[in-house]
């Protein structure tokens, strides 16, 4: 078993080593049961079915989960068999224990932030009736550039106007709709107080 303890921790050594590497871009899931996607659609369920709760709790589709999987199975394997701190029943049985564990926590943590980082993003809905600042010149038929503070953050978004008047750069502005190409369209704030003219 000794054997098979270290091939994995080889194995799963590697596959970490890359993912630390490569920023992760070689870390990809391949759910495919619906339980949770990545692919821009949510399709959790209130009501999820044996299946999405079996590969809640055993994400065989998950690379990430056989990466952790195999690195501490085959660590703790190795260590205690190497030391003889155990037979080798339960030697198996912490190697598969700490594997499972360490695979599971790290697949569920990913999991979470990634839907936090999805329930962060800023859609359409979210900008209209925002405030913003112009950046850049916007006028009628000309794009500019707005700044606008959302979720406790700055926002430059590419921004044109149905105004007669175009706005300049430094006047406050709301935001009105969102385009298909991304862009906002935009009018002059009112503003909340009108200066009186000094005689």
């Amino acid at each position: 078993m000794l054997m098979v303890y270290l091939i994995a921790l080889i194995v799963g050594g590697v596959l970490l080593a890359l993912t630390l590497v490569l920023g992760g871009a070689a870390d990809h899931d391949a759910d495919t049961g619906g339980a949770d996607t990545d692919h821009g659609g949510d399709a959790d369920s209130d009501h999820p079915g044996a299946f999405d709760t079996v590969v809640g709790w055993l994400p065989v589709t998950s690379l990430r989960f056989w990466t952790f999987f195999a690195a501490f199975f085959g660590g703790v394997g190795t260590v205690v068999s190497a030391w003889s701190l155990a037979g080798p029943v339960p030697a198996a049985v912490l190697a598969v224990a700490a594997g499972y564990l360490s695979g599971l926590i790290m697949d569920r943590s990913m999991r979470y932030l990634r839907r936090g980082d999805s329930d962060s993003s800023l859609g359409g809905r979210d900008l209209v009736g925002a405030s913003a600042v112009v950046l850049l010149r916007v006028a009628r038929g000309t794009a500019g550039k707005v700044r606008a503070q959302l979720k406790g953050r700055s926002i430059d978004l590419l921004a044109e106007t149905d105004d007669d008047d175009p706005l300049a750069a430094g006047q406050q502005a709301m935001v009105l709709s969102m385009r298909d190409d991304g862009r906002v369209v935009v009018t002059r704030a009112e503003p909340l107080v009108k200066q009186e003219e000094v005689e």
